[in-house]
Order: C-alpha cells, then structure tokens, then sequence
C-alpha cells in the first residue's frame, strides 16, 4: 500500500515536469519566431502593388550588433509589425545596415547593398489590397563592407 502510493506521487511529479517542460519548449518557439521585438524604420513604395517595410531589431546587443530585415508586402493600414506577422511574411532581405539601395520597375524588385548580408531569399509572396496574388522578380547585388563603392576596384 505503502508502494502504491509513492508510485502515484512520483507520477504526479514526473507527469507536472514533463508538463513544465512541454510548456517552455512551446514559449520558447513562439518568442524566436516573433519579429514584433522589431521596430519600424522605413516604409515606402517601390511599385504600384509592392511596399518595402524595413525594421530594426529593438534589442542589439554587443554580438549582434544593428540588424536590420527589409519585408515586401502590400501597403498596410494599421500597425505594419503586427500585419507582417499576421500573414507569415518572412524577410526578403537581412542586414547589417538599412541603407540598401532598392528599386521596383513593374514586377522587378533589385536590392543593391554595401555590408553584411545575413540572409536573403528570391521568393516572396503576398496579396495586394484587391486581393490579387503579387510575386515579384528580386535580384541582389552585394559588395562587402571593405567594397569601394562606385570604383569596382577592393580595397
């Protein structure tokens, strides 16, 4: 009798951890994944239907340094970081600065960008205000910090 009842209490116990454990797996994925921590730096319009919404994240720190994530999208009424997040935007572009050069001629977005270029992807999907899918051509061209710009010669 004795036994039965520490069997209970240790399956209570184990049964709670575990819980525990599930529980901050769940929070911890769900704060990596926020880009909420991230604030506004620039928005503007590269095309007709295509907007470029630049964040900065809120909290560098002496690692990471300024990080800075460059969003395609439609124009967004309301507050753009909660809408991005809303619709599973990823970052066409993540950077060390927010000084790309961006240009958008019909359905053709180029980044042209002097820094550090964490990552990037061609792919980007969203809907225009009409509801009409938009997937835009991207292109990058990169030159590291040490590039001259303008001379095409390295430092």
């Amino acid at each position: 009798m004795l036994n039965s009842t520490i069997f209970k209490a240790l399956h209570w116990i184990a049964t709670i951890l575990m819980a525990l454990m599930i529980a901050g797996y769940c929070y911890f994925q769900h704060i990596q994944r926020l880009t909420v921590r991230d604030k506004i730096y620039e928005i503007r319009q590269l095309t007709p239907r295509t907007w470029l919404y630049i964040t900065e994240y809120a909290e560098p720190d002496m690692t990471a340094g300024n990080v800075y994530r460059y969003f395609l999208a439609s124009k967004i009424d309301g507050d753009p970081l909660v809408a991005l997040e809303k619709q599973h935007i990823a970052p066409t572009l993540t950077a060390n600065t927010p000084r790309a050069k961006e240009d958008g001629i019909g359905n053709n977005i180029s980044f042209t960008i002097h820094g550090t270029v964490y990552s990037f992807t061609t792919s980007s999907l969203f809907y225009d205000a009409d509801g009409i899918a938009a997937a835009p051509s991207i292109d990058l061209t990169a030159r590291g910090e040490g590039w001259k710009r303008g001379s095409g010669v390295n430092n």
